[in-house]
């Protein structure tokens, strides 16, 4: 597959989280849970998107089929995105 632009996105996202496998209170377990570390801002290439995921790259070779750093985010986790405007690049 040979393209030579994708979108530019920015993408914010929502990730599992663990704590560490220390003993804590109820309480401190739940408020550490409802914090908002879990959101992930990214932004890469939009190589692929459908109903169950989608795909970003951090880079890409414009007259090749070569890309790097590929990154599948599951839709059921994407909070929100927007194009990235490149035109003045």
């Amino acid at each position: 597959m040979q393209h030579t632009n994708y979108p530019l996105v920015y993408c914010l996202w929502e990730d599992i989280i663990s704590t560490d496998s220390a003993w804590r209170e109820t309480d401190d377990g739940i408020s550490w849970v409802d914090d908002e570390k879990s959101l992930v801002r990214q932004c890469g290439y939009l190589l692929d998107k459908n109903d169950e995921y989608l795909v970003l790259v951090d880079s890409y070779f414009p007259n090749s089929s070569t890309i790097g750093a590929v990154t599948r985010i599951p839709m059921s986790v994407v909070r929100e995105m927007k194009t990235i405007s490149v035109e003045n690049l």
